[in-house]
């Protein structure tokens, strides 16, 4: 299933076959991807015309992020889903 959406990245791949099977929801977990070359960026352009939101979850709360910008990029361990609007 490695489209051109996902082509050269294929830790991507999982991604798309939510969005491919309708999933309505997908869990994401970053470690730091400069050394697999993934970027949260890779997601948003993935996922958001899709209809997904993303949403950085915290150990007490789960924060809407409406879209992308590089300083969500820190290269942290980090925890994220993305929900299909209705």
């Amino acid at each position: 299933m490695n489209s051109t959406r996902t082509a050269g990245n294929p830790l991507l791949v999982p991604a798309e076959a939510f969005v491919d099977y309708g999933d309505r929801r997908v869990a994401l977990t970053l470690s730091g991807g400069i050394d697999s070359r993934t970027l949260l960026k890779d997601f948003f352009e993935l996922l958001s015309p899709h209809g997904f939101q993303l949403h950085k979850l915290y150990p007490t709360s789960l924060k809407h992020i409406s879209r992308y910008d590089q300083a969500l990029e820190n290269f942290q361990y980090q925890n994220w889903v993305a929900i299909q609007q209705a």
